[in-house]
This record gives structure tokens, sequence and C-alpha cells, in this order.
């Protein structure tokens, strides 16, 4: 039995299909039965909150249960299945905004996934060795480690030269309208502020490279929803070591009226919400006895 600690879960794209841009992204697709069977054990578990709820929750004293948030990375079109599945309970979640540019390149993260799936990390390897890569070195640890304009223009070059038309009208279909994602607000889902360039900012010292990593998105927020992002979150592409190791200076930079996301395998316990941050838990895309298992293996939000 869990304790009565809430949980943030999170999930991406709701879809039976597998699309090359995600298939590297471990936990990126959840087929909707499995989000049904993962609903029904949560349901009997413990309570569904909005975020508001569940931060105004583990913000006023102990918790009598355990209580649940559904947080939808992406935003991906995916959304709208998960929708239908969440309308019955009822349950009002919470989902990313804004989804990265599809007028260009997919994002790096998408990149790389696509690559994956054709052979082109041999090719990437073999290009990235000019920036300093050298053969067996994990090549994920390398691209975060070295970031930069000349290795994302060395990643984009390959995957043009890789990509094909089906793969071009995948991206376009990949992520959730705009005009959907309002309709969803307007139901009581809640809109979450996410960094669109997906560089993990959350990884570098300094506040002032967080807030500018939200700025560039908060007007368009703002002209989507009509009101200023009540939370924040940091997208997915980060390393939870990293964010681990930078825990105590996020939470002493964070705002409590203005809450920060982190995608930490962890679960909130009351009065922590005063630190401005709460983590989100990718869910892993197994069968609904092992889900539960996971969570309740999940370490508290002690910092």
């Amino acid at each position: 039995m869990m304790p009565p600690v809430w949980t943030v879960l999170s999930y991406g794209h709701i879809s039976h299909e597998e699309p090359a841009h995600l298939a590297a992204i471990a936990g990126a697709v959840c087929p909707p039965d499995r989000l049904r069977e993962h609903l029904e054990a949560l349901h009997q578990a413990g309570r569904f909150v909005g975020l508001e709820e569940g931060w105004a929750a583990v913000s006023s004293g102990p918790l009598r249960k355990p209580l649940f948030t559904l947080f939808f990375e992406g935003p991906y079109a995916g959304i709208a299945a998960a929708a239908q599945l969440l309308d019955a309970l009822p349950i009002k979640a919470a989902f990313a905004f804004p989804a990265p540019s599809t007028a260009g390149e997919p994002a790096w993260p998408y990149q790389l996934s696509f690559l994956s799936t054709c052979d082109g990390l041999r090719l990437l390897r073999g290009r990235l060795k000019s920036l300093g890569y050298e053969p067996g070195r994990p090549l994920l640890d390398f691209m975060y480690d070295n970031l930069s304009p000349s290795l994302l223009e060395i990643l984009s070059a390959v995957y043009r030269r890789s990509v094909g038309k089906n793969a071009c009208d995948e991206v376009a279909r990949l992520f959730a309208k705009p005009s959907a994602l309002r309709e969803l607000a307007a139901r009581g889902w809640t809109p979450v502020l996410q960094g669109s360039d997906l560089l993990p900012a959350g990884e570098h010292p300094g506040k002032g490279e967080l807030e500018r990593h939200f700025a560039t998105d908060a007007a368009l927020f703002r002209e989507t929803f009509g009101t200023p992002a009540r939370f924040r979150a940091l997208h997915p592409f980060h390393r939870p070591q990293k964010l681990a190791a930078r825990l105590a200076e996020l939470k002493a930079s964070a705002n409590p009226e203005q809450p920060l996301l982190l995608p930490l395998a962890r679960t909130m316990a009351p009065s922590k919400a005063k630190a401005g941050c709460l983590p989100y838990v990718r869910i892993p895309v197994v069968p609904a006895a092992r889900l539960m298992e996971f969570l309740d293996g999940l370490p508290e939000d002690t910092a």
C-alpha cells in the first residue's frame, strides 16, 4: 500500500503507433489500453487531483490517502485519446505548453530518436569526431555534455540527409494543436509553461539561465490561454542525476507562487511545497501491477 503522498505522473504520446521521432525515447509512447489499466489501478489506490488541488493539499498538512496528478508531456497529439479516457472518470489533468516548433526541423531529441531507427547514429558518431567524440563513449552523454550550435548543426545536417517526406509528415502530426489545448484548458485542465527549445537549462547554474529559458515562451502562453502560467516545468529531456545535484539551488531560486515541476522520480510529502518545486515521474509503460510496485518504491522528496 502506498503512503499518503502526492505523485505527479508524467505520460507522453498516447497512441498505439510508435513514431520514429519518439521510438528511442524511453516511455515516450503509451498505448491507450495501457493508460486505461493504469487509471483503474491508480483509482483504487488513491485519489486523482488537479495540480492546483495537489499543491494546496501538500502545502496545508498531512494527507489521508495517496494523491495522483496526471501530466502530459509534449504536448503530443495523443492527448486527445487521453482526454477521452480521463473524461469518463472524470479527471482534470495538466499538460506542457508550448510544443517545440515544427516549422523547420524537429528539436534535437526527436532528431536523435529518428536517426536511431535508420542507422543514422553511425554517421552522426563519425561527424562528431570533429568535436572530440571518441568511439565507445555513450553518444547521449557526449551530446548533453557538448550541446552547442556547432553540435546541433552537425546533428541537423545528418538528420536532413537521412529524413524523407513521410518522416516530415510525421513530425507535423506529432503535436497537439493550440486550439485543442485551449479547449482542454476551458474544460479545467491545467496548462504548464515549458521551454520549447528543449535545451537542458535546468542543468546549468544560475537563476538567470532558467528565467531566460522560460521568458521566450511566456508571452505565447499568455496569448494562447489569456493568463500567465501558474505552473512551470522543466521538460523531460534533462538528466535526473544532474538535476538532483542542483536540487538545493533550484529550490532556493524557485517561487512558490509559480511552482516549478522537475523531472525527478520522487513523490511529494506534505510541507515540502514551501520550497516552490515539485517532482514529476515519467511513468514506465508496464502492466498496472508493476506500475504500482514502481510507485511504491519511489523515494519522497526530502530536500
